[in-house]
């Protein structure tokens, strides 16, 4: 068994965000794990994750608020636990979406999961739709 039949036959009955996208995807076989079961310091990942937050906040678009809800959710969790070890599976699915879920693995429950795109596969005009600027402003 490899380690995305592992992910999944521990994890499908789990609900947590975009489970009802990531799940089917892995069953079928329609995405690509570019990093798996890598353990991070909750500290260190928090200290990202708030930066993240608060660059969201420049937007105002339904995926950063929602994207911007999904960090915050992480921040929280990570900020009750930073003497632990964080998780991290991050999956592409074509053409552009990039999944990063956070699992607790002393209790072996996902946290979460935040959606993003792949810049440089996402063309300027959904990028535009996604970030309400483009890819260059995006980063200012």
């Amino acid at each position: 068994m490899n380690q995305i039949e592992k992910f999944i036959q521990k994890y499908e009955k789990q609900s947590f965000p975009h489970s009802s996208e990531v799940i089917p995807k892995l069953k079928q076989g329609q995405c690509e794990c570019i990093e798996e079961r890598k353990k991070y310091s909750s500290s260190h990942l928090l200290n990202i994750y708030k930066i993240r937050k608060e660059h969201l906040q420049k937007f105002n678009t339904s995926h950063s608020n929602r994207m911007h809800e999904e960090v915050a959710q992480l921040c929280t969790y990570l900020s009750q636990k930073q003497n632990k070890k964080c998780e991290v599976w991050v999956i592409n699915v074509a053409p552009n979406k990039k999944y990063s879920i956070f699992i607790n693995p002393s209790k072996k429950e996902i946290v979460t999961c935040i959606l993003g795109f792949d810049e440089n596969k996402t063309t300027p005009k959904e990028w535009l739709n996604l970030w309400g600027v483009t890819n260059a402003e995006a980063k200012n």
